[in-house]
């Protein structure tokens, strides 16, 4: 009830969360095989909110896309309110194996990273890697260091704050600049732009129809293809890009047919949802895409994959099964691909 000076008195009740949490992930498709993850945080570490984060992950196991099972091993330590009320710091540590027809990859990485929140929608951050990278790709073992300064800005209007909902409405945007200076194998310089965004549209206003939409375009500037270590090159194909071909199967090749790596890069996906009952839905999606040796996107053949997938709706996000067929038959090497996982494709 209001006062005579129009103030309402509240009263809040606070319960500190749980000092510890421990998660679970895991994943197949036919190109990349079964993967899986466990994770441990420590949300107070320092008893100023600091949070420590450690996780590791196996994957390829049996993909018809790798060579051998690979890993990812991170340690994450986050400090909020870092020098100003509105920015966190971070420091990764991390450590990386993967095996795919494109390359063998080991390396080791650490980072400091510096993230602000300008607004409800805008985040920005600023960061400085070091990496040791042994690369194999077509029978040559190669080694770098690289020094890189990722430079990331980022929009979110769909306003949710749980990242295990799915999105209805509203809109998602990046732009990622990232200078690197490469030693080793090739000395040299290079940028890597990359804008992204997906658009959700609620049909009727119900939450069971949704229209979603995906964009891509990335770019390699200073450096062609064959100068760029392998991993840092351009790829698509795969659950994050274009469905229905097989992981890093789109854009040049060597005699073998194995991927050489692209100097730009676009893609974009429809993807329709459509909620059945309580807990199911489904849905339908076109991807297309392209990679070439411009340092442009929009350049080479376009590559398009359709599909249908089935959604199980839980509290910890939608249980995924899509199922993938490639529409051009550019450099592709199956008829069909299957991906199952936690989460919407985007």
């Amino acid at each position: 009830r209001a006062s005579a000076n129009d103030t309402v008195d509240l009263a809040f009740d606070f319960e500190e969360r749980q000092m510890h949490t421990v998660s679970f992930t895991a994943a197949f498709s036919t190109d990349l095989g079964v993967s899986a993850s466990a994770s441990w945080a420590h949300h107070n570490l320092l008893g100023n909110g600091e949070q420590l984060n450690l996780s590791a992950a196996i994957n390829g196991v049996g993909g018809d896309a790798t060579s051998g099972i690979g890993y990812n091993v991170l340690a994450q330590f986050i400090k909020p309110r870092f020098l100003d009320p509105s920015q966190t710091g971070e420091v990764d540590l991390s450590a990386l194996k993967q095996d795919f027809d494109a390359y063998n990859q080991t390396s080791e990485t650490a980072g400091l990273f510096v993230r602000r929140k300008f607004s409800t929608e805008i985040t920005g951050s600023a960061g400085l890697t070091g990496t040791h990278d042994q690369v194999q790709q077509e029978g040559i073992d190669r080694t770098y260091e690289l020094l890189s300064l990722p430079l990331v800005a980022t929009y979110d209007a769909t306003g949710l704050a749980n990242p295990l909902i799915d999105p209805l409405s509203g809109y998602r945007a990046s732009l990622n600049v990232t200078p690197t200076v490469a030693f080793g194998t090739t000395n040299l310089t290079f940028v890597m732009l990359q804008a992204s965004g997906s658009a959700y549209f609620d049909l009727f206003s119900d939450g069971q129809s949704v229209l979603a939409l995906r964009g891509l375009a990335a770019s390699i500037q200073g450096a062609s293809n064959v100068d760029v270590p392998p991993d840092q090159r351009l790829y698509l194909g795969g659950s994050g890009s274009v469905r229905g071909f097989r992981y890093q199967s789109i854009g040049p090749r060597f005699a073998d047919q194995n991927p050489i790596g692209a100097t730009s890069v676009d893609a974009a996906t429809i993807e329709f949802r459509q909620r059945i009952l309580d807990d199911w839905g489904v849905a339908a999606f076109v991807d297309a895409g392209q990679a070439s040796l411009e340092s442009t996107p929009f350049n080479g053949d376009i590559n398009v994959g359709v599909g249908v997938g089935a959604r199980y709706y839980t509290q910890v996000g939608a249980i995924r099964v899509d199922v993938a067929v490639p529409v051009t038959q550019y450099n592709n090497r199956d008829s069909f691909e299957v991906y199952i996982g936690l989460g919407q494709a985007f």
